[in-house]
C-alpha cells in the first residue's frame, strides 16, 4: 500500500525540494507525492523530475530505470487547483464606509426631542467634522418622536428612535448608525464563516470508497 505525501507549493522550487527529500528517504514501501498546483509550467517540471534518482545514487543492477532506490518507487500525482476569483471583502486593502448619509429629525414642541436639540446644538458640527465622507441632513418632524435615519451604499435605510435620551447616549446611537453596514441582522449557526467555495470540495457518502465509509 503506498504511502502519501500531500504538499502544496506555491513555486517550482518549493515542489521540487519536496520531491528531492522524498526520492532519497529509505523507506522500503512506496510513496507518492501529491502537489496541488495551478501553474502548467509547474505541472511540466514535476512531470520532468519523475522517477528521476537523486545525484549520486548509481541505478542497482536489475532494475528498471524508473526506481531509485532498492524497494522505492517514486510517483508524482498532480492536481489541477480551481481557478477562481474570490470575492472583494471590505477593509482587505481598502476600507469604504457603508453609510453614506444621516438624517436628524426634531419636534421643536416635544419634550422627547431635549436632548436631541442639545445634541444638535452642542455635539453635532464635531460630530460632522470627525466625519467627513458622511453627509448629515437636519429636518423638523412636527409632532413626532425624534429619529436618527441611516441611509448605507447598499439602498438599505436603518432607524433608531432617540425620544427621552440625553446628549450622550443620542450620540452613541449616531455612532451606532455610522458603524453600521446597512445589512440585515442574520443568525450564525457556524463557527466560522466564509465568502468563498471549498477547494475540497463537499463530502458525500455516494462519491466515496466502499473502505472510506464507517458502518453504525
Amino acid at each position: 500500500m503506498p504511502k502519501y505525501f500531500f504538499a502544496c507549493g506555491p513555486t517550482t522550487e518549493n515542489a521540487l525540494r519536496c520531491v528531492r527529500h522524498h526520492s532519497q528517504l529509505g523507506t522500503p514501501a512506496n510513496f507518492g507525492l501529491c502537489v496541488f498546483t495551478t501553474s502548467p509550467q509547474l505541472q511540466l517540471t514535476l512531470e520532468a523530475h519523475q522517477n528521476v534518482p537523486p545525484p549520486n545514487t548509481p541505478t542497482p543492477p536489475g532494475r528498471p530505470a524508473s526506481t531509485n532506490k532498492p524497494g522505492l518507487n517514486v510517483f508524482i500525482m498532480v492536481v489541477r487547483g480551481l481557478q477562481a476569483v474570490s470575492k472583494a471583502q471590505n477593509g482587505v486593502g481598502a476600507f469604504i464606509l457603508q453609510c453614506k448619509r444621516l438624517e436628524f429629525n426634531y419636534c421643536e414642541m416635544s419634550g422627547s426631542s431635549r436632548g436631541m436639540k442639545a445634541f444638535l446644538k452642542t455635539r453635532l458640527a464635531t460630530f460632522a467634522k470627525e466625519n467627513p465622507g458622511v453627509e448629515i441632513v437636519v429636518s423638523p418632524r412636527p409632532k413626532k418622536h425624534p429619529i436618527i435615519r441611516g441611509s448605507y451604499i447598499n439602498k438599505r435605510e436603518k432607524v433608531v428612535c432617540v425620544r427621552n435620551l440625553e446628549v450622550l447616549q443620542v450620540l452613541q446611537k449616531a455612532e451606532l448608525l455610522r458603524d453600521a453596514s446597512g445589512d440585515k441582522i442574520k443568525k450564525i449557526n457556524k463557527p466560522v464563516q466564509s465568502l468563498n467555495d471549498s477547494v475540497r470540495g463537499i463530502w458525500s457518502p455516494y462519491h466515496a470508497k466502499g473502505e472510506d465509509v464507517y458502518k453504525v
